[in-house]
């Protein structure tokens, strides 16, 4: 049995695993793949062993089938890094969202982030693609690391309305 516990998939959780190690070039990677082939057992699995071996101190898992707005993610981020309590300051409402990211090393899990881009089911507008972007930018400048999945057998077209495409590694 491979050292993580994961069997059968041990080339794709080693080839994901380095894309979200601390020392990768990288703070964001994409998994794609056609439905079913099992990229968010592969992604939640490896979440697991990532915070048991102490890589990670969290994962947020958040899941955009259905249109799910950018504000849904930041809801989960906040609500586990800081507390159901916690109120987002009004004037900058990211400032300790990110310092908790910078505390606490986090992998957040995208899942079905086709959905959301031009050509998904539920398009965000230009405006909200561009809000998620910088907020891409802004969540993953430190330790913590963003893993998108995407129902496509390669990166999508318009994947750089989303994250800049270099700081982008594909697993497929």
């Amino acid at each position: 049995e491979p050292f993580h516990g994961f069997v059968g998939r041990a080339v794709a959780m080693s080839a994901l695993e380095r894309l979200l190690s601390p020392e990768a070039e990288e703070s964001v990677a994409w998994l794609c793949g056609y439905t079913g082939l099992g990229k968010t057992t592969l992604a939640t699995h490896l979440a697991r062993w990532l915070v048991r071996t102490g890589r990670f101190s969290r994962v947020v898992y958040t899941r955009f089938t259905g249109g799910c707005l950018p504000e849904v993610a930041l809801h989960d981020l906040y609500s586990c890094l800081l507390g159901e309590a916690h109120t987002p300051d009004q004037s900058d409402p990211l400032t300790a969202l990110t310092e908790a990211l910078d505390q606490t090393p986090t992998l957040i899990l995208w899942d079905d982030i086709e959905t959301v881009l031009p050509d998904g089911e539920q398009p965000w507008p230009a405006a909200q693609l561009a809000a998620a972007h910088d907020l891409i930018i802004r969540l993953t400048n430190g330790a913590s690391r963003l893993c998108l999945l995407a129902n496509t057998p390669a990166l999508p077209a318009q994947a750089e309305a989303l994250a800049p495409t270099d700081q982008v590694s594909v697993l497929t």
